[in-house]
């Protein structure tokens, strides 16, 4: 989650990708707050390891737009 800014939901994807390739579009969905001031994108994918979950996790906490990740 962080501002709706243009390009964050393909940042998020792009940070992703680096460790679970192959991301298609139909695996990303974003979605305004009410007052359209915030952006949640959810990807959905199939993990191969608890490494790579934290990898993707701890990639995304760091990104100074990244407000929140779950």
């Amino acid at each position: 989650m962080g501002k709706a800014e243009p390009g964050f939901e393909a940042m998020v994807v792009e940070l992703i990708s680096r460790h679970a390739p192959g991301i298609t579009e139909t695996a990303v969905n974003s979605r305004s707050s009410k007052g359209g001031k915030w952006i949640s994108v959810t990807v959905t994918l199939r993990a191969e390891s608890k490494a790579q979950l934290d990898a993707i996790y701890l990639d995304l906490s760091a990104h100074k737009k990244v407000v929140m990740a779950l």
